[in-house]
């Protein structure tokens, strides 16, 4: 009777909130799609790295403009890391991953920079860390000052383009 009790529930809860998802739809005048996505097999904490291994496929019910706002295949997830606690079987928003560092503040650093064929380099400390593309203040470990580059590989960093 207690089993039969908790199935229901479960299926009035997952009901209500297909309702509450259609009804929603009908007064933005926005279509409801369903589509499988990824998301997490098994909660994923803050700073842990995404693999294939924690994540499954399952069918998701929702608005489609809210679909641009998550993860929904595994490429994109994979080799990231999450910016905070992923649920199990709850949809990835885009905010919440991120690249995986490949400069540790901190950590000698090697900065390049390359200008008309001439290529220099000297060694910095990074002063936060950073993944692929991530803009980063680092310190000359020669003169104390404090630069500006991108993270173009491990550990190392583009002065020449910092747009």
């Amino acid at each position: 009777m207690i089993r039969a009790k908790k199935i229901f529930l479960i299926y009035l809860f997952a009901s209500a909130s297909l309702l509450a998802t259609q009804a929603l739809a009908q007064k933005d005048k926005q279509e409801i799609t369903t589509k499988n996505i990824i998301v997490p097999a098994q909660v994923i904490y803050a700073g842990q790295e995404i693999n294939s291994a924690n994540l499954k496929e399952v069918s998701w019910t929702g608005i489609e403009s809210s679909l641009s706002t998550l993860v929904t295949d595994s490429p994109n997830l994979i080799g990231m890391v999450a910016k905070r606690t992923l649920v199990t079987g709850r949809p990835v928003p885009k905010d919440s991953i991120r690249s995986a560092f490949l400069v540790l503040q901190g950590q000698v650093t090697t900065m390049v920079i390359e200008d008309r064929g001439l290529k220099m380099s000297s060694y910095g400390i990074p002063l936060q860390s950073g993944g692929v593309g991530d803009t980063i203040d680092i310190r000359n470990t020669q003169t104390g000052l404090v630069v500006r580059g991108r993270v173009v590989a491990p550990n190392i960093v583009d002065l020449g383009d910092t747009q």
